[in-house]
């Protein structure tokens, strides 16, 4: 074969070759999901809560209720548990299968068909699932799929509710709420100890431990071993009960939001004397002094020749460098002195030097606690700028335990 036809061969070929690739290829097609049965006889899921009645309620009507997935198990932190809202209220599912986040996505909408379903109570809190031993429980795996259907794509997430945490209200559980202002008590400590569930008690914005009200995260979670934060942020998580707890979930640490560390000016646990501290007395001849037995500093005028005088005064501090500063420390109070209304007062200087007696002192508004056991206390209206001993002035009436109160104090922290 000469050149001019192989040439000719070759121009066929290639011609041939490049017409049988395609310049586009078929993109593959996007499944949405779609429910095709009768929505008529519809239920929200307040109504479906209200069903609840005391007793483990079979659910034996053709009704459908729809949520959107506000959590799923993705992080490991809820097991085997889905959340779904309306907006009317949210529910927990328990369902017996693994890794539920594969198929139901944060902003997935569900329709449910209650029919065959169980809705019961689990130490507070209303649970849609299966019978277990005449109480709910979770759906065996084999049933999910009659009863949950995807409806379109995800959407966009769930959005938080922010509730006041010291008025929780009962219809916002299983919903996803948000927590602002909070700490953590123990910042710096892993979200869980050792190999167990562990319950994390927050901080309200006044530096009070908030009661019954509890940050819940499993060994399990992706983030048990990470560190809670310290300073001040918001929590977004699902609203839960145990008993006479709130039980509180975070999804993950993208819940975990706008946390500020303060500024400490100071911080003694006064787990051990401090030389930083000056003790002063002006009247009566007790002083405050160092208490090992139950450690943290204290002071009493029973016993003492005269009604007391005591200060015990900070080192200097400046207040510029953490404006809007707060004080917190714990207290325990014994016995009532009638003779005197605030036994125990903070107050300020700026120019004391080391007479008490000629230095000027502000006493700040205080509602200092008079119980008796260890309870936390906030003081605020600190000066902006300047530097400034804080003292804890402690006075008595008389010398006995009827005009002498006893305080002990602990954990003292200046932060803004």
């Amino acid at each position: 074969m000469n050149k001019l036809n192989l040439l000719t061969v070759l121009l066929v070929v290639t011609t041939l070759f490049s017409a049988c690739i395609k310049e586009d290829f078929d993109k593959p097609p996007i499944n949405i999901p779609t429910i095709d049965f009768d929505t008529t006889h519809m239920i929200s899921i307040a109504n479906l809560k209200i069903m609840y009645q005391g007793a483990l309620n079979f659910i034996d009507t053709d009704m459908v209720a729809w949520g959107r997935v506000s959590a799923n198990d993705e992080s490991g932190n809820l097991y085997k548990t889905m959340e779904i809202q309306d907006a009317s209220a949210g529910i927990e599912l328990k369902l017996d299968r693994n890794s539920l986040f594969n198929q139901f996505h944060v902003g997935q909408r569900i329709y449910i068909k209650l029919k065959g379903m169980y809705i019961g109570e689990y130490n507070g809190l209303k649970q849609l699932g299966y019978n277990y031993n005449n109480a709910i429980g979770r759906m065996p795996d084999a049933l999910i799929d009659q009863h949950l259907f995807l409806d379109s794509l995800p959407g966009a997430p769930v959005q938080p509710k922010v509730i006041n945490i010291n008025a929780i209200d009962e219809a916002d559980l299983s919903k996803l709420v948000k927590v602002e202002g909070v700490s953590f008590e123990l910042p710096g400590s892993p979200y869980t100890e050792g190999d167990v569930t562990t319950n994390r008690n927050l901080v309200d914005a006044n530096g009070v431990v908030i009661p019954g009200f509890l940050l819940r995260t499993s060994n399990y979670s992706t983030f048990a071993a990470n560190l809670l934060p310290a300073g001040k942020g918001n929590l977004v998580g699902i609203l839960s009960r145990f008993g006479s707890d709130w039980q509180f979930y975070i999804r993950d640490l993208n819940d975990v939001q706008n946390f500020i560390v303060p500024t400490v000016l100071f911080n003694y646990s006064f787990a051990a004397n401090s030389s930083d501290w000056t003790v002063k007395n002006e009247a009566g001849n007790n002083n405050w002094f160092f208490f090992s037995g139950d450690p943290g500093m204290a002071v009493t005028g029973f016993g003492s020749d005269a009604p007391c005088k005591d200060w015990l005064i900070s080192p200097e501090v400046d207040l510029g460098t953490a404006p809007n500063s707060v004080l917190t420390f714990k207290s325990i109070m014994k016995y009532s002195d009638s003779g005197i209304t605030n036994p125990l007062k903070i107050k300020i200087s700026s120019n004391y030097t080391g007479d008490v007696s000629t230095a000027s002192w502000d006493t700040l508004s205080a509602s200092i606690s008079t119980s008796g056991s260890w309870t936390t206390n906030s003081v605020s209206g600190f000066p902006s700028s300047g530097k400034y001993r804080i003292a804890f002035y402690y006075e008595s009436s008389g010398t006995s335990n009827t005009t002498a109160t006893q305080w002990q104090i602990k954990e003292v922290k200046l932060a803004n």
